[in-house]
């Protein structure tokens, strides 16, 4: 090999003139020998990279020694002894990383080192999750750390047994922004923040469908988002322990979190669902209940903050302090639809409680909440302003038992259409929980909530009479002072009117 005629190098060049060819000789223009056994490449007939007995111009995974799909694009990991991190490495752009079912326990945190791919467990028919991969303790479970899109897709796994300063399951940083799909992500400890997912310095993963459980951390012991915009859809949040925000902590950031469920979690400071600190977050259509604060925000606490909160219920949160289901402190939350029941405080404010705060509660019903001192539905300091209107205030109780005075206890702003009452009993035939106390709707005579002309009609078919319905005034006639009540009214009765 390698001998040249005139400075060329040709396999007919190594010789010339006739021989007896008896075997086992190489003779080939080019000496390269890439496995270094010895004999050139030109002369062994294919090359094995991965020595899995095909040669790699036919191997649509030439350097991965487990199996692939025919075109390359998905590399299978089928038992322990084959590296995932190898398999991330190796695969195609845009393509899978497949792990069969069982345990995979690693020594060191899987990195998809700025690839675009899928890592993907294996799934049950009944949607159970198969494939199981294990720190040890060690490490995060999974670390995104290179700007990854939202094309780095990490789905359909088990992630335990991670230990990190963040993220214990999964820390995403550096402006990464993966998705995490159907994933549960379950055991995991951050000695710092998020003990199941960090999401900080600008990472604003997709996190769906997950179920985030049993993890711990000093904040965040579900999720920690720090400086980053997560987008949390239809994720359970359950029975995870932090010092700050047992559920999901939250400092500088904007998370949105939809359909999601935060429950069981618990906090040995404040905020046993969710804690907020100077953080912009969007709920909605979520649920907050049995969470536990050792100080105040049972279910929320937010301070500095703005969160904007709808459609969603707070049940059967406690607080040893203030606020079994809420507590605001030096921030302007926004409530809109939102249910507060069986929240306990064991100081004021068993649903909500308000220090220097000035939130805004539109349509939302506050019941059987209750508190050990004031403000079974809600407690306001001295220099707080809470907005109240079209919302629905009834069956609380405080150091006393239930009352009008123990609904909201300190000063408010009543924007109108509000029912605040001790009682919650719906007497009337529709019996649709507006507490009959509150109904007194002027103008609508036939009770469909609404003032129109069949009111106006049965006025003045009752004109000049005794009638105790029409006569809206109580003068003992129906006459033009009643229709100018009717009038005064028209149109749709305000919620609680």
């Amino acid at each position: 090999c390698g001998n040249t005629v005139d400075g060329t190098a040709t396999d007919e060049n190594q010789v010339e003139g006739p021989y007896d060819e008896t075997g086992v000789n190489c003779i080939t223009a080019d000496c390269t020998d890439t496995d270094d056994d010895g004999i050139p490449d030109g002369c062994q007939g294919c090359i094995d990279s991965d020595e899995d007995g095909t040669c790699d111009d036919v191997d649509p995974c030439p350097y991965w020694s487990g199996d692939c799909s025919e075109d390359g694009s998905t590399i299978y990991v089928n038992t322990a002894d084959e590296s995932i991190q190898q398999a991330i490495s190796l695969v195609q752009a845009g393509g899978t990383v497949e792990i069969a079912p069982g345990t995979f326990v690693i020594d060191g945190a899987i990195d998809p080192s700025g690839a675009v791919f899928t890592l993907r467990g294996t799934v049950d028919d009944d949607g159970s999750l198969l494939t199981k991969i294990d720190a040890g303790g060690m490490s995060s479970v999974v670390v995104v750390q290179s700007s990854e899109s939202r094309d780095t897709v990490i789905r359909d796994l088990v992630l335990t047994n991670g230990a990190g300063i963040y993220g214990g399951g999964i820390d995403c940083s550096n402006g990464s922004t993966p998705s995490i799909i159907n994933c549960e992500i379950t055991g995991n400890n951050a000695s710092a923040s998020g003990g199941g997912i960090s999401c900080r310095a600008g990472s604003n993963a997709l996190i769906e469908n997950c179920m985030i459980s049993e993890n711990t951390a000093s904040s965040g012991g579900g999720i920690a988002c720090d400086q980053s915009s997560p987008e949390i859809t239809g994720c359970t949040i359950r029975s995870n322990q932090s010092d700050q925000g047992g559920g999901m902590y939250n400092f500088e950031c904007r998370p949105t979190l939809y359909q999601c469920v935060l429950d069981q979690n618990t906090a040995t400071g404040d905020g046993g669902g969710m804690y907020n600190m100077e953080a912009s977050v969007t709920v909605s259509e979520c649920q907050f209940n049995v969470n536990m604060a050792s100080g105040s925000g049972g279910g929320l606490y937010n301070e500095n903050s703005g969160p904007i909160v709808s459609d969603c219920m707070f049940q059967g949160n406690d607080a040893q302090l203030d606020g079994g289901g809420i507590h605001n402190y030096q921030s302007s939350p926004f409530f809109t639809d939102c249910l507060v029941t069986s929240n306990m405080a064991m100081s004021n404010g068993g649903g909500i409680s308000n220090a220097t705060a000035s939130p805004s509660l539109t349509r939302c019903t506050v019941y059987s909440n209750s508190s050990n001192r004031d403000g079974g539905g809600m407690f306001n300091s001295e220099d707080s302003a809470p907005n109240v209107e079209d919302s629905l205030f009834c069956g609380n109780s405080a150091s006393e038992p239930e009352s009008d005075e123990n609904q909201i206890e300190g000063p408010f702003n009543d924007a109108g259409g509000n029912c605040i009452t001790a009682s919650c009993n719906d007497t009337t035939s529709d019996e649709d929980g507006h507490p009959e106390s509150c109904r007194d709707c002027v103008g609508d005579l036939n009770g469909d909530n609404v003032v129109d002309g069949i009111d106006l009609a049965l006025l003045l078919g009752a004109w000049t009479d005794d009638d105790p319905i029409a006569d809206l005034n109580n003068d003992s006639i129906v006459n033009g002072l009643d229709l100018t009540l009717l009038l005064g009214a028209w149109g749709a009765c305000s919620e609680y009117d």
